[in-house]
């Protein structure tokens, strides 16, 4: 119960509102990317920021704050979403699904004398559903959801999609306002990896962001080999992939149909465009920039 406790003081800290101070620095090529990355067409935005070992967040120090901005010239609809959760339902985490805009996940490691000798690592599931707007002018509020998915707990908030004023960003997504709990004295968190899948309406689907694929269990039946997964989850099989064998659930395939998209490609494009995440550290905030490839519309 302790762990779970910290599990969710962790995740609450990488969400709440960011200090004024920044430094910048350059996210590693393959962070960020649009699919389709064509100018103008509906698209997904597949965010994968890590850590150490893909450029950095800062170690043994939580996060207190998370913000995404887009290049000039992307648009959000929230009209491609059919449904939208009230404030209501995102407290009791009943947001509708004809309202999600995205998924994702969180991945924390915990140090320190609860979490042995090498640490502990935490996931956490994230969705993120559309909401009423927070301010005049907003086109919409968007939810984030999460639950940890070793100890169960979760929470919400409900941040702001809005324009900001910038030479080369013209949109951000922000959240803010959820508690931080006091953390135990002599424990550390660092922030290791975030995945996001933001994309919806009726051209995009949401898709789901699953946890990394794990090892399967090599089996001897009369003569024959097997290989099945440690755990017995339905829907999960084992795939080959080069020389090993993985367990996994296969993702849907999502058909493009007519329609909205919830978030619409620039019209035109150079060869890139620019995502920003933004994390706030009670040293100071850390800002990624990554330019994401594009391709001009045919």
């Amino acid at each position: 119960m302790r762990q779970g406790k910290i599990a969710l003081a962790l995740i609450c800290a990488c969400i709440t509102t960011a200090p004024a101070a920044a430094s910048t620095g350059t996210a590693p090529a393959g962070t960020a990317k649009l699919d389709p990355a064509t100018a103008g067409a509906g698209a997904h935005l597949l965010l994968d920021a890590q850590g150490a070992a893909g450029g950095g967040f800062h170690k043994q120090e939580i996060p207190g704050g998370l913000a995404i901005s887009f290049n000039r010239g992307f648009t959000f609809d929230p009209a491609a979403v059919g449904g939208v959760c009230s404030d209501d339902q995102a407290k009791n985490y009943q947001c509708p699904a004809n309202s999600i805009v995205g998924t994702g996940l969180l991945d924390v490691l915990a140090e320190g004398f609860a979490f042995g000798a090498n640490g502990q690592q935490f996931t956490a599931q994230l969705t993120f559903y559309r909401a009423n707007p927070r301010q005049a002018g907003d086109p919409m509020g968007i939810v984030f959801d999460f639950k940890e998915l070793s100890s169960g707990f979760k929470g919400t908030t409900i941040g702001r999609v809005l324009s900001i004023d910038d030479p080369l960003l013209g949109s951000q997504i922000q959240w803010s306002s959820l508690p931080i709990p006091s953390l135990p004295p002599g424990m550390h968190f660092t922030l290791e990896r975030l995945r996001i899948d933001l994309g919806a309406g009726t051209s995009t689907p949401p898709v789901r962001v699953r946890p990394k694929v794990k090892n399967c269990r090599k089996l001897r039946i009369h003569g024959r080999t097997y290989y099945r997964c440690h755990k017995k989850v339905k829907g999960w099989h084992c795939r080959k992939r080069g020389k090993r064998y993985l367990c996994r659930k296969p993702r849907k395939a999502h058909k493009a149909q007519d329609g909205a998209a919830f978030l619409t490609n620039p019209a035109t494009c150079s060869g890139t465009w620019r995502i920003r995440l933004e994390l706030a550290y009670p040293s100071g905030n850390e800002i990624r920039d990554a330019d994401a490839p594009c391709t001009a519309a045919r």
